[in-house]
């Protein structure tokens, strides 16, 4: 997090870098294999990115989650916000992004988060 704002100085860079998220997440998406994150602890950013991945997630209790893009004054990649809204609804979707708060996942929901 501290080098994120030197990497990040010129548009190349940060169009490099989205262009190397959104593809490596959509081929995680695009596995015919079925995923399944083990999550203990924190589970932030990039992190929640590869759980939001996979077909099913199962967390320790103490497990947190957070997107803190919000907190570092830089977007989420659309393409990623559509699987967040996808398991937590757009409501919650749009209160992770734009507080960057850390949450606990409920034993279960709707769409298995």
């Amino acid at each position: 997090m501290s080098e994120f704002e030197s990497q990040q100085t010129s548009a190349d860079a940060r169009r490099i870098a989205d262009e190397t998220v959104i593809n490596l997440f959509g081929a995680l998406g695009e596995l015919s294999t079925p995923l399944i994150a083990i999550i203990h602890g924190h589970c932030l950013g990039a992190g929640m990115a590869v759980a939001l991945a996979t077909d099913i997630r199962i967390a320790a209790d103490d497990s947190r989650f957070a997107i803190p893009a919000a907190r570092l004054g830089i977007g989420y990649p659309v393409s990623l916000t559509h699987a967040l809204v996808h398991a937590v609804g757009e409501g919650m979707a749009a209160e992770i992004l734009f507080t960057g708060e850390a949450f606990v996942a409920p034993r279960h929901t709707r769409h298995g988060w």
